[in-house]
């Protein structure tokens, strides 16, 4: 987080990027690159991150990293509908005495 907020991360090589090639997770598991997006709600709060990483290095483009905002946005659109459905199913069973 920064500044209470979650900032996107893209990292293409970590053991030559001076932000993590002293990173101790990502050397113990040689982490070369790592993405990360963060999931919020539709009302800005934090859900969670959906992430990937690799052991080889990548060249993602800012058109990779727009993609994976979006299947972020649309992941976190989708866990919070089905919250919503079974938030609806119990009031209805709770409603129909079940």
């Amino acid at each position: 987080m920064v500044g209470g907020a979650v900032a996107p991360l893209l990292i293409n090589k970590a053991s030559v990027d001076p932000r993590f090639s002293a990173h101790p997770g990502l050397a113990l598991y040689g982490i070369e690159s790592y993405i990360a997006v963060p999931l919020n709600r539709l009302d800005g709060t934090y859900f969670g991150t959906l992430c990937a990483l690799d052991t080889e290095p990548a060249q993602l483009s800012e058109a990779d990293f727009d993609i994976l905002q979006l299947l972020a946005q649309l992941i976190a659109f989708e866990l919070e509908a089905d919250e919503q459905q079974r938030r609806r199913d119990i009031q209805q069973r709770g409603e129909n005495g079940f």
